[in-house]
């Protein structure tokens, strides 16, 4: 699920790339050279344009799949919210990943232009990927998701509690007191999808 959501993440990116290269490649701008051989640059640009439309629909795909996760049943049990925090507020650096390959993208008239975008792509999705940047993405904002970093009471302490800390992406808004459970989608992470006040 992680890799699904760090997929999807990049979709505005997919979808400016998208309209920026995808009309020379219907047109045919490159067209043949004077020696009769189609320039790299040409065939590059055609191949990029379609690649980033089919990372499109398989964004919308996996962000579909996603979404399904919230008809299946809980396999976390959850606690009682002690402290939350709203996690809304990285969309911006999340979007500086976004922005260096969207700036390599004007270059695709050279073909270190082209490798240059696709390497920033790479390196991009590697980072959001390990830093777990992509519950940041304002793209789950548009199924109505929220980020919260989240303590509640579990089972194990000293005294029978024990307060531990985790992220959760919930269609609800939580406050302190919920007894949430969920669904867990990597470690330390979770989908909430129920909530009742104790």
């Amino acid at each position: 699920m992680r890799f699904e959501l760090t997929f999807s993440a990049f979709l505005p990116l997919y979808v400016l790339g998208s309209a920026y290269l995808l009309p020379d490649a219907i047109v045919g701008s490159g067209g043949v050279d004077d020696t009769g051989v189609i320039p790299f640059i040409s065939v590059a640009s055609v191949v990029s344009a379609w690649a980033l439309v089919a990372m499109v629909v398989a964004s919308v795909l996996l962000l579909l799949a996603f979404r399904s996760n919230f008809r299946f049943t809980s396999n976390w049990a959850g606690g009682k919210v002690v402290r939350l925090e709203a996690q809304n507020g990285t969309a911006l650096s999340f979007y500086s990943a976004i922005l260096i390959p969207l700036v390599t993208l004007c270059q695709f008239s050279r073909v270190g232009g082209v490798l240059c975008f696709w390497l920033s792509v790479l390196i991009s999705f590697a980072l959001v990927y390990a830093d777990c940047a992509f519950l940041s993405n304002p793209v789950l904002a548009l199924f109505g998701l929220k980020t919260y970093r989240v303590e509640y009471e579990g089972e194990g302490g000293a005294y029978g509690q024990s307060v531990v800390s985790v992220t959760v992406l919930t269609r609800r808004s939580l406050s302190e007191g919920d007894v949430v459970s969920g669904r867990s989608i990597g470690e330390g992470y979770y989908l909430v999808f129920d909530r009742r006040r104790k």
